[in-house]
């Protein structure tokens, strides 16, 4: 695989972004990270790539999370994850590249201008909603690595505590992307330019999501959030012409 200098720097720069917007929030890697490194390298390599980061990071934000989990509460969500996730790995081997940075960026900055324009619906019979909600995000991140947009809009809407929030997502997201990992095994899907890109970006990785952690219960969230749903927009729109075949 060439590792060409804008690759690096770009892909650096994304990855030290999402890292630092999922250590402060608990979410925002993939979607901060794959509609901008995916119009360099192909999504069928980078969504794999993706998934490694992810685990790799989840354990120590997992430990000091802990205490803010509610796995009693969630598991319905986990589970319909978890059998979503193997029909999204269908998806990113059945489509072609053009047409997955097209749903990339479509997720991508559609979930950024609902929660932009602060869109909210709660859901009284919060039980039910979990397994379909939590089957689409199985679905995208098997897909695509984008697992958040229907979870975190679903969980912005219940009003759950920021903390809770957080603890919460890496606790769903940690479960599918094991599951996503079988997924992968399966198909076939993990190659050598995978990991090579996974190594390449481990320092941006794992500067970005110690520092997000770091200083996740300091930092005005609310101000950040704002800036890295920009950013997300902005990455899904260029992701969007990129599929589109305008780039």
């Amino acid at each position: 695989m060439d590792l060409d200098p804008t690759l690096l720097v770009v892909g650096g720069l994304a990855v030290l972004l999402a890292g630092f917007l999922r250590g402060l929030t608990g979410f925002g890697f993939a979607l901060v990270a794959v509609p901008i490194v995916s119009t360099l390298v192909e999504p069928q390599i980078v969504v794999p790539m993706i998934l490694i980061h992810s685990v790799v990071t989840s354990v120590p934000l997992l430990i000091h999370a802990r205490h803010d989990m509610q796995p009693l509460r969630i598991w319905p969500l986990m589970v319909g994850a978890i059998i979503g996730a193997p029909f999204g790995s269908y998806l990113l081997i059945a489509l072609d590249a053009d047409t997955l940075r097209l749903l990339i960026g479509l997720v991508a900055s559609g979930f950024a201008l609902l929660l932009l324009v602060g869109f909210s619906r709660p859901v009284g019979r919060e039980r039910l909603a979990f397994l379909p909600v939590g089957f689409l995000s199985g679905l995208l991140n098997g897909s695509s690595s984008l697992a958040g947009p229907p979870v975190i809009l679903f969980f912005a809407n219940q009003r759950i505590p920021p903390m809770v929030f957080r603890a919460n997502i890496l606790l769903l997201f940690f479960s599918t992307n094991i599951a996503t990992i079988f997924a992968f095994i399966a198909g076939g899907i993990f190659t050598t330019d995978s990991f090579i890109l996974a190594a390449a970006f481990s320092p941006s990785l794992f500067i970005g999501t110690y520092l997000g952690a770091r200083y996740s219960r300091r930092v005005d969230t609310r101000i950040f959030r704002g800036i890295a749903l920009a950013v997300v927009m902005g990455s899904g729109l260029i992701a969007i012409v990129d599929g589109s075949g305008l780039l």
